[in-house]
C-alpha cells in the first residue's frame, strides 16, 4: 500500500459526450439518463385458516410513476381494473454512459489505466441546451434539472426520457 500527496489533473484533451457534445477538462464525464415510467408494486398478505391450517395469500398490485435509469418491462404487469393503462415504452432513447480522460496525471506521473476506474468522486455539471452539437437533438431538448428533457409533456406527468450530463469527476 502506497500513500502520497500530489495534484491529479487531466493531462490530455477534453472529455466529451459524443451524442450531446458536452465537454469538460475534468477527469471523467458521466451521462445519467433516466426515463419517467411505471413501476409495479406487489403487496402480499397471508392469512392462516384456523380450522384446516391452510394459508391463503392475497396479492395487491399498485402502480407508481417515477424516474428510472433502466427500462422497466411492463409486459408482465398484472392487468388493472382501472381506466389508466400501465404501459412503458419498449426502449430508452438515451442510455447512461461515461468517458475518462486519456491521460490522467498524478504530479509528474501518468495514472495507469487499471487505476482510472477507481476514481469515483463526482460533482454536478450543468449543461445548457446550447451545448448540444446535433441541431435535431437541440431542437427537441428542453432544459431540465441542469440537464436536458426530451418529451411531449411536463416531466412529472409523462412517459418520456431525460438525458442529463449531470456529473463530472475531478479532484476536490
Amino acid at each position: 500500500l502506497l500513500h502520497f500527496t500530489a495534484s491529479i489533473t487531466n493531462g490530455g484533451g477534453l472529455v466529451k459526450d459524443p451524442i450531446f457534445g458536452v465537454q469538460t477538462s475534468a477527469l471523467k464525464l458521466k451521462r445519467n439518463a433516466e426515463m419517467y415510467q411505471w413501476q409495479e408494486h406487489v403487496k402480499s398478505t397471508s392469512v392462516k385458516n384456523e380450522t384446516d391450517g391452510s394459508v391463503k395469500t392475497t396479492n395487491t398490485y399498485s402502480w407508481k410513476k417515477g424516474w428510472y435509469g433502466s427500462l422497466i418491462n411492463s409486459n408482465n404487469f398484472k392487468p388493472c381494473n382501472c381506466s389508466e393503462k400501465h404501459v412503458n415504452p419498449t426502449s430508452m432513447e438515451f442510455k447512461s454512459d461515461g468517458w475518462t480522460a486519456s491521460n490522467i496525471k498524478i504530479g509528474a506521473f501518468d495514472l495507469p489505466d487499471k487505476l482510472k476506474g477507481e476514481i469515483n468522486w463526482a460533482s454536478p455539471l450543468s449543461a445548457g441546451v446550447d451545448n448540444i452539437t446535433d441541431a435535431t437533438l437541440r431542437e427537441r431538448a428542453a432544459p431540465y434539472n441542469g440537464g436536458y428533457y426530451f418529451g411531449d409533456a411536463v416531466p412529472s406527468t409523462s412517459t418520456s426520457s431525460v438525458a442529463s450530463p449531470t456529473s463530472t469527476e475531478y479532484p476536490i
